[in-house]
Order: structure tokens, then C-alpha cells, then sequence
């Protein structure tokens, strides 16, 4: 069977693209990339002031101009190697379509119940709908607002879709959508949902889990916490984005549904430069990981459970940082890096590194 071969990455949700009846396939961090999807940043960012930031998980105000111009370089580079597809244009290709138009404007208007949005949707061509599901629809100013220079939005922006990461995960050939921890977010789950649902290009197995259909407040679940090692191994992290009933009942499903055998969880502090496992911990080779040393290694590293399938509980492992026959035939070795806090100008910090082996212990 044919299959697009998917990993995801921050701010890319990556694709190898076979050319018949593609399929999506993920059982890796560090596979071959060959398509990748992004999402360019836009107007949506404007929505962001000095007032409001923190309201939008930023903790700073991005420049659109730098923004943009930096993203084009990043997708010029990848378009060296990889064939790039855009979140904006594949929507807008569904938007055509009488069936996927309806469930975005009818799952929208669930959330932001709106005769004046509803009438707004309807008539808009699918070009202009994905804007406006991306980039917010303002809500009309009265006299008082205006004379205040007070702008609201009946439909949220989304100046956080270029994370497309936390929002949109393969495990298998199942898809995941992510259940997003601040309400800002929601709509990402409803846009990925549609990609995963209706677009050839990400045709899969069936929905895992459906993040935009969970109404349960203590289940939350971002992509930066989900990372296929192995097609019988999956990494997960506890954190601030992702709680701990959303993590067993993901480790339910691909036990019964997927390969998965065995699922590690790292138990994240509630700091502000580790809101998701990949900003502490990522997989850059089959034998190499860049890690934040003191939450690995030491009297305060972190606290690392195994969870087996068919298995009634959990173990907490002695040391995330050991020699292990099980986990691979050789050493790996692990790079350590200052921890950068995930950086929403595009910029990235730099870090001496050093290398030790490094394969987790269960």
C-alpha cells in the first residue's frame, strides 16, 4: 500500500509523499523528509498587542514584516529538498467543497453562535472563508468602542497556527488532533480536523483521537508531547498543555488500535521554558537526542514512568539517562543544550553542546 510516510516537527507537520493513493504513516521522529506542511504567518498576528499577548500565549509582540520574510527563507530552504504544502492553500482546496464548507461553518458557529457571522460565512468564496477562519472575524465596534479604539473578535485569530506541531499528530496510520489547552487555540483543532478528514493528501486510518470533540475540561493534549519512537514505542509528556487523563486514554487507544507496546512518560516541571516535552527533550538521529541536562540527569532530573501494554499500572524508571539493551542494539548518544523557551519571532537560541550515551532504562 502506498503511504505518506508523516513527522511532525515544531512549527511543521512533516510528510514523505509517495505519488499514488497517498497515506499517512509515523512511527519515527527522525524520518526522511520529503513533503513538508506549514503555515505561513499573516495577518493574524496582528491581532497580538503589547495589551493582550499573554491572552495569546505570546510572550512578546512579533514583528508581521520579519516574521513573514523569515518564513520564506525557512520554506526556501526546504524547498530544496522537500515539496511544500500550505495549511492556507490546502483548506482553501476543501472550501470548495459544499460538504467540508458546511462542517467548518457549522462547527464554527457551534462555539461562536452568530446570525450576523452565519450569513458572513455563507457568503463568502473559500478563499476568504480560510482567512477569515485564520485570521479572525472582528466583531462590530459601537460608539463607545470606537471612541475607545477597542476592537474584539466574534471569530478568534490564530496566531499560533504556525505551531502546527501541537494541533495535528500522526501515530501509525491513525491521525490525532489535539486537544488544545487554551481556548485561543480551539479553532486550530476544527482546521486540522477538516485536513485530516477530508484532504487526499493526509488520508488516514481513521481520527485516534478527536481533540475538537472532547467537552471533558481535565483532558488536554498538544502534539509538542507526542513523539513515535519506534512503530512499538511512543514518548509522551506531562505537562502543562497535556494532563494526565488525556495521556492514559491516548496510551488506551494506541494500545488497542496502533502497534504501540510500550509508552514512556516524562513528567515535566511547571516552568515556563518547558511547556512541551520537545522544547526539553527532541530526537535528531536514530542515535542522537538534544536534551536540557538537569532535568535529565542528576539529584533533579525528572520523574520518567513506563507503561506497558496489558499492564494494570505504571513504573517509574531510576534514571531517564542509561545504557539500555532493550531500547537500542547500540549507545546513543545525547547532546545537551540550554533550555530556550519556544520563540515566537522565529529566532533561536544558541548552545554549547556535549555528547553521553543516553537510552532510557525500563
Amino acid at each position: 500500500m502506498p503511504r505518506v510516510h508523516v513527522t511532525s516537527e515544531i512549527g511543521a507537520l512533516r510528510t514523505v509523499l509517495v505519488r499514488a493513493m497517498p497515506r499517512v504513516h509515523v512511527t519515527s521522529e527522525i524520518g526522511a523528509l520529503r513533503t513538508v506542511l506549514v503555515h505561513t504567518p499573516g495577518r493574524e498576528l496582528l491581532a497580538v498587542t503589547p495589551a493582550n499577548r499573554e491572552a495569546y500565549l505570546y510572550d512578546d509582540v512579533i514583528d508581521l514584516d520579519l516574521a513573514a520574510r523569515e518564513h520564506r527563507r525557512f520554506v526556501a530552504v526546504l524547498q530544496r529538498f522537500a515539496q511544500v504544502y500550505e495549511v492556507r492553500t490546502l483548506l482553501t482546496e476543501l472550501a470548495g467543497q459544499p460538504e467540508v464548507r458546511e462542517f467548518l461553518v457549522t462547527r464554527a458557529l457551534e462555539v461562536v453562535p452568530s446570525d450576523a457571522l452565519a450569513k458572513q460565512l455563507a457568503e463568502l468564496p473559500a478563499e476568504r472563508l480560510v482567512a477569515l477562519m485564520i485570521e479572525g472575524a472582528l466583531e462590530e465596534a459601537g460608539p463607545i468602542a470606537r471612541a475607545l479604539n477597542e476592537t474584539r473578535y466574534t471569530l478568534p485569530p490564530l496566531p499560533n497556527l504556525f505551531f502546527t506541531r501541537d494541533a495535528g499528530v500522526v501515530i501509525g496510520d491513525h491521525a490525532v488532533v489535539g486537544s488544545m489547552r487554551h481556548g485561543v487555540r480551539w479553532t486550530e483543532e476544527l482546521l486540522v480536523k477538516a485536513l485530516f478528514r477530508y484532504h487526499p493528501c493526509l488520508e488516514n486510518d481513521g481520527i485516534l483521537y478527536d481533540g475538537s470533540e472532547e467537552k471533558r475540561n481535565n483532558y488536554t493534549l498538544e502534539g509538542g508531547d507526542v513523539h513515535p519512537l519506534r512503530p512499538d514505542l511512543l514518548l509522551l509528556g506531562f505537562s502543562e498543555r497535556s494532563s494526565p487523563a488525556a495521556l492514559d486514554h491516548l496510551c488506551d487507544l494506541v494500545f488497542e488500535r496502533g502497534g504501540v507496546k510500550d509508552v514512556i512518560v516524562v513528567v515535566l516541571p511547571n516552568e515556563r521554558t518547558a511547556i512541551h516535552l520537545d522544547m526539553i527533550f527532541t530526537q535528531v538521529d536514530a542515535e542522537l537526542c538534544c536534551v536540557y541536562p538537569p532535568h535529565f540527569v542528576g539529584a533533579e532530573r525528572l520523574a520518567v514512568l513506563h507503561r506497558r501494554k496489558r499492564s494494570k499500572g505504571v513504573k517509574e524508571m531510576p534514571t531517564s539517562l542509561r545504557r539500555s539493551r532493550r531500547w537500542t542494539a547500540r549507545s546513543s548518544r545525547c547532546s545537551a543544550a540550554a533550555p530556550a523557551a519556544r520563540c515566537r519571532s522565529g529566532n533561536s537560541g544558541r548552545a554549547r553542546a556535549t555528547s553521553w550515551p543516553c537510552a532510557p532504562a525500563w
